[in-house]
């Protein structure tokens, strides 16, 4: 299941997810990196300093439930 979610509770979702295996519970972001067509992975331990909210380039984020 994917459900878009609101940049605005990405940090939250990211900070519940390093308590899920990855193939039941991953926060995905189109356009991270140089990869503007497909959806990365965003990890917590990797990832929790980024600010989602203010940083434009960061827009389209998911959640994946499995």
């Amino acid at each position: 299941m994917k459900i878009n979610i609101s940049k605005y509770f990405v940090s939250f979702f990211l900070f519940l997810s390093k308590s899920f295996p990855e193939d039941k519970f991953l926060v995905v972001c189109k356009g991270y990196g140089d990869d503007y067509e497909l959806f990365t992975g965003l990890h917590w331990e990797e990832d929790k300093d980024l600010d989602f909210i203010h940083d434009e380039q960061y827009s389209d984020f998911q959640l994946w439930l499995n």
